[in-house]
């Protein structure tokens, strides 16, 4: 979000010649209904569903996530999807919980999967960036109309920036747990509105900054 600071800081010369190209997606593609439809995959109707889907690796360090999630096993369904070399140790870790990995699959699959999802979750430890973060898979996650719960320790982040979920301090099990807990008292509906309305209130900013 603060690319112009970080860059006339590192090269000042050239501060004033940055220009931003938005990264845009194919709607056709995340409005389909011709993709594969997940149904294989059963949730339980009467708990809340998290959903993360990415690699699993020190970049993306969501362990204090589930672990936190695995204690609320009477409420919540985690939904994890991907690979990477930290996936066997946390399979391994939480194989006796309330948690479900699966494998990597193409996005169709994967988008049609997390309708079922009532919020979804990131973590990202990166005490360099100071200048704040775009990650795609927060756009994603908008996209799918979710709310989103971002465990971070980057400054300037993008749910915080737009009220768009809840943002805790990496590092923090206190309020990790603490936000969880608040979390829970929404319903599956209240969540279900929340990312209908961050959708609709993205596209609107959105559009409003365009013509300015």
């Amino acid at each position: 979000p603060n690319l112009l600071q970080h860059v006339s800081m590192v090269c000042p010369e050239a501060g004033n010649k940055v220009h931003w190209v938005p990264q845009g997606f194919d709607k056709n593609f995340s409005d389909s209904e011709n993709s594969s439809d997940g149904s294989n995959i059963s949730f339980a109707n009467d708990k809340i569903i998290f959903g993360y889907f990415g690699t699993l690796n020190r970049n993306n360090p969501i362990s204090d996530i589930l672990e936190c999630l695995s204690k609320f096993n009477n409420e919540v369904v985690v939904i994890v999807i991907g690979d990477g070399d930290q996936k066997e140790s946390l399979t391994r870790k939480f194989a006796l919980t309330n948690i479900i990995f699966l494998e990597r699959m193409d996005q169709s699959k994967l988008f049609k999967i997390f309708e079922k999802v009532d919020i979804c979750f990131d973590a990202l430890d990166n005490r360099i960036s100071k200048f704040g973060t775009s990650r795609y898979k927060t756009i994603e996650y908008l996209l799918l109309s979710k709310p989103v719960l971002h465990y971070t320790s980057v400054k300037g982040d993008f749910i915080s920036a737009y009220n768009l979920g809840w943002v805790v301090e990496f590092g923090d099990i206190n309020a990790l747990n603490t936000s969880l807990i608040k979390i829970l008292k929404y319903s599956k509906e209240d969540l279900s509105l929340m990312g209908v309305e961050n959708r609709r209130d993205r596209k609107s900013t959105r559009l409003n900054s365009s013509h300015e």
